[in-house]
């Protein structure tokens, strides 16, 4: 699978992710997104995970792994201020069509940094409350 794929699955998504080099990320562990489409191991349980991974990954390796996402991959043009990778964002109410950063009552997370009036990829997941 090659970096920033999506694969379709009935009922899921599961996306390709540059894997951490510096930790070992076992198959099924919970993740969470540590940099531009790329993941690390969850770093503390009530943290919220941000995906499965669905292969084994060595640490000191440079790879990729499949990752199984809560829901679908999708473009949005970011609104004011930045969002950095994993950052919880909601649709911006004041301005339609836009996304901003909203930890408390996010719709979905980011896979990548933008800066305000840029395009990212998130994943949406519906309401994380």
């Amino acid at each position: 699978m090659s970096k920033n794929t999506v694969e379709r699955t009935e009922g899921s998504h599961v996306v390709s992710f540059k894997a951490d080099p510096t930790v070992a990320i076992p198959k099924g562990s919970a993740v969470e997104i540590s940099d531009d489409y790329e993941v690390s191991i969850q770093a503390a349980t009530g943290t919220f995970a941000q995906g499965v991974a669905l292969e084994a990954h060595a640490s000191g390796v440079m790879d990729c792994i499949p990752v199984l996402l809560a829901g679908p991959v999708i473009r949005v043009l970011i609104g004011a201020g930045n969002v950095t990778h994993g950052q919880l964002v909601n649709g911006d109410a004041a301005n339609t069509g836009e996304w901003i950063v909203d930890a408390s009552n996010p719709a979905g997370f980011a896979l990548e940094d933008a800066n305000d009036g840029e395009y990212a990829d998130i994943c949406f997941v519906g309401e994380l409350n």
